[in-house]
């Protein structure tokens, strides 16, 4: 389900199959894999995922945002062949997804 929602959200990159990644319940190994899916969406689609992402609405939303902020391109450690091409300079660039000092973490 995982990696069709990752698909699915790249062939047409609205805002209902932002959430449905970002909102899909994993565990354990799952975690690093779709760590890695988000980070490709953001890779593939960073103005999108840069809309989307201003308004998060639930706990793995912001969750799966925060790894992002957090790890960078680190989130690819496990999945390395996920990485687009190009994911470090968008993400340098991306001056809006950097964590700051006074975030602790995602909210409930």
């Amino acid at each position: 389900m995982l990696y069709a929602r990752s698909e699915s959200f790249d062939c047409n990159p609205i805002e209902e199959r932002f959430r449905e990644l970002l909102n899909t319940r994993t565990d354990g190994d799952m975690n690093y894999l779709k760590m890695a899916l988000v980070g490709q969406a953001f890779g593939k689609h960073p103005e999108q995922f840069r809309h989307f992402s201003s308004d998060l609405k639930t706990r793995r939303e912001r969750e799966s945002y925060q790894w992002l902020r957090e790890l960078g391109s680190g989130v690819f450690d496990y999945f390395p062949q996920r990485k687009p091409e190009g994911f470090d300079k968008l993400y340098s660039e991306a001056t809006w997804l950097k964590p700051t000092n006074a975030e602790s973490g995602p909210r409930d």
